[in-house]
């Protein structure tokens, strides 16, 4: 199939910013990170850090990247269906990680932190995932 010449450029671009990311995204932290937690100490700095790292990193990036109609296809549901095994898998980790993980830590931590983690580790978790 012919392909004009300006989308191979605009391909390969794409590539090597791909590439970069991983590299680019450790520095960016560390560049908006450490001044953030300086300004705002350690719990807001995290958090305005983290807005920062989900909002330009894992959304802005990857839509910018494959484009607003494939963006949301990743978001909808799939023609067959989940069946169970795929549904096990995707709840493998969520129920695995605190089941090992909270137990050693259980006294040490109000059950707002528990809440407030939930929505934290979806977010953070879809989030990743689609950079």
């Amino acid at each position: 199939m012919f392909r004009p010449m300006s989308l191979w450029v605009e391909e390969g671009s794409k590539v090597c910013i791909a590439l970069l990311v991983p590299f680019v995204l450790m520095l960016t932290v560390y560049l908006v990170l450490t001044p953030l937690v300086n300004r705002f100490g350690i719990a807001r700095g995290l958090l305005y850090g983290y807005i920062f790292y989900w909002g330009f990193r894992c959304i802005l990036l990857p839509l910018w990247m494959m484009g607003w109609n494939a963006f949301r296809r990743m978001f909808s549901a799939p023609r067959n269906g989940i069946d169970g095994l795929s549904w096990a898998l995707l709840l493998l980790p969520v129920v695995a990680y605190p089941a090992y993980s909270l137990p050693e830590v259980w006294g040490e931590i109000s059950i707002a932190v528990v809440l407030l983690s939930l929505p934290v580790a979806v977010t953070n978790r879809t989030l990743e995932e689609m950079l």
